[in-house]
């Protein structure tokens, strides 16, 4: 779905991937993990809190 995101704005992963702290896309994996991190009794405590599982693309 990211891929697609940056075939529609007419970018390439080869471009995109270098401006990203980790200089990758997440996995399926990664992002099922923080779902299930915030659906579980140790996120209880978080109220009003933004979890950005970008993989650092929008930490520029």
């Amino acid at each position: 779905m990211l891929r697609q995101s940056f075939r529609d704005q007419g970018l390439t992963y080869e471009e995109v991937t270098p401006t990203m702290v980790t200089k990758r896309i997440m996995t399926t994996e990664e992002m099922a993990n923080a779902v299930m991190f915030l659906a579980s009794d140790a996120a209880s405590s978080l109220t009003g809190t933004d979890l950005d599982v970008t993989g650092g693309h929008f930490a520029r």
